[in-house]
């Protein structure tokens, strides 16, 4: 899919300092090439940014987001889209994909499912999973060496399944995490800001739905708000023919309801994994990213009492 998206950073509801970190990433790679000219940046340009955490927390929306504050075009690729039955067929693909980005001035190149195209090779038996992954790599390089300004978004649910070579390239990485309590509260309102809801205590749901993801939450509210249709139906109409009905109104009931039906879909395997994989692959940007500021700030302070003396 190529086109552009409207989602921005204020509608994605997430920690704070991914917001920030990409933020920076994007200005420097995307707004400000020029920097990678001299010095210790010169041909170091970071090229993209891992993002991974379990189904559901939003990383699809983070990735469009991305490409709305870069404001240029994004080409978006589903693992499954790319995985093709025929041999040789999946790395035409993948040469498409980047002639089209070579064509661009500037873009995202968007790549979700990204664990089912970059299988680690020293774990893979098939020649052609190999093969995917060179090309890939191949494609890349040759588009890291240009002057086109892309910058590759790659998403996945699996992040201790993809090549290392891959994750060499992508030094960025975000985990995308099970949201918070404030976080599940923030994102219950957002989906139910068109509904009903005087009587919903929100702050009750964020604490009962401990390991939902965003995802999860919104199953929620799409059960809550059909079963309170469900429930209207079976009373009599009192609305004239003709006139418009008034509109629905969501009780706790009708969550306790819908919380019987609707579970936390991520499994304890899968945070297994991204834990192990965070705890050796993580904490680049973010865990530094504090320090960074800190020390700006506290350099900035001092140069200020300096320049008063």
């Amino acid at each position: 899919n190529l086109g552009k998206f409207h989602v921005r950073f204020k509608d994605v509801i997430t920690r704070p300092e991914i917001i920030l970190g990409l933020k920076h990433l994007i200005e420097l790679s995307m707004r400000r090439p020029e920097e990678y000219t001299h010095g210790v940046l010169k041909g170091n340009r970071i090229p993209g940014a891992l993002l991974y955490g379990p189904p559901g927390t939003g990383k699809t929306m983070l990735a469009r987001a991305i490409a709305t504050e870069a404001d240029c075009p994004t080409i978006e690729v589903s693992g499954a889209q790319v995985l093709q039955r025929y041999l040789g067929e999946s790395e035409k693909i993948i040469q498409n994909i980047f002639s089209l980005a070579k064509e661009m001035e500037q873009c995202v190149v968007f790549l979700d499912e990204a664990d089912s195209v970059f299988t680690s090779r020293s774990n893979s038996k098939n020649s052609w999973e190999r093969s995917m992954v060179n090309q890939f790599l191949h494609e890349w390089d040759s588009l890291a060496s240009g002057s086109e300004r892309a910058f590759i978004v790659v998403a996945t649910n699996r992040p201790q399944d993809i090549d290392d070579a891959i994750l060499r390239r992508l030094p960025r990485r975000f985990h995308l995490a099970l949201p918070s309590k404030d976080e599940r509260e923030a994102i219950l309102k957002h989906y139910l800001a068109d509904e009903r809801c005087p009587s919903v205590d929100f702050r009750y749901l964020a604490v009962r739905t401990h390991r939902y993801s965003g995802s999860d939450l919104k199953n929620l509210c799409v059960q809550a708000a059909s079963t309170a249709v469900a429930e209207a139906m079976q009373k009599p109409s009192t609305t004239a023919p003709g006139a418009t009905k008034p509109q629905r109104i969501l009780t706790m009931d009708h969550f306790h309801i819908a919380l019987q039906d609707i579970r936390p879909a991520v499994t304890d395997e899968t945070l297994h994994d991204i834990a192990a994989f965070e705890a050796k692959y993580g904490r680049d940007l973010l865990a530094d990213l504090g320090l960074v500021e800190k020390f700006y700030y506290r350099l900035r302070s001092r140069t200020s009492r300096l320049l008063r003396k």
